[in-house]
């Protein structure tokens, strides 16, 4: 016997298309990753959906698909992202909330090409907060690996790393020869 209840809840950690991230919203549409928008999705009052760490509302008809996000940044995409949780009232009048958590700092610290590049970033280190989650970037020649970067911060800080190296103008000048 097929029966309904006062409520149907559908949850999943999956997005769904539609889903966006990151500063450019990047919208998630016909992947292998993620699930298609189906009518049986109107089956249900309320879809809470995961794996994507934005917080956002989709609908499929009326059909909210709710994304509480992540409670933590992990990526320096999510920099300027408000980081919590869904609060739901089940009740006749289904409802939700988004609830906001304090979260650790998350800043950008870009080195530049100097003599004296790994004083320059434990300087800067030390003006932070030591649980920041920190992306460091090196612009040059000179970068120290992430286990490296590691030795200058507080253990309880968060690292991410990427270099930019620059070419000198006689190296792009030496490349066009080649060609």
């Amino acid at each position: 016997m097929d029966q309904r209840s006062d409520l149907e809840l559908l949850l999943v950690h999956h997005p769904f298309d539609g889903a966006q991230v990151g500063p450019g919203n990047f919208t998630f549409y016909n992947r292998e990753d993620t699930i298609a928008l189906t009518p049986l999705l109107n089956e249900f009052d309320m879809v809470l959906a995961g794996h994507i760490h934005r917080r956002q509302v989709r609908y499929v008809n009326n059909t909210p698909i709710v994304y509480s996000g992540s409670t933590e940044r992990t990526s320096i995409a999510e920099i300027d992202e408000q980081k919590g949780f869904v609060e739901i009232h089940l009740s006749s009048n289904l409802s939700y909330r988004f609830r906001d958590l304090s979260t650790r700092p998350m800043c950008k610290i870009e080195v530049p090409d100097v003599d004296d590049y790994e004083e320059y970033l434990e300087n800067e280190l030390s003006k932070l907060n030591p649980n920041s989650v920190v992306y460091v970037s090196f612009i040059g020649n000179n970068y120290l690996n992430e286990a490296q970067i590691r030795e200058l911060a507080p253990p309880t800080m968060t690292i991410q790393s990427t270099v930019y190296r620059k070419r000198r103008s006689y190296d792009r000048l030496r490349l066009l020869t080649k060609l």
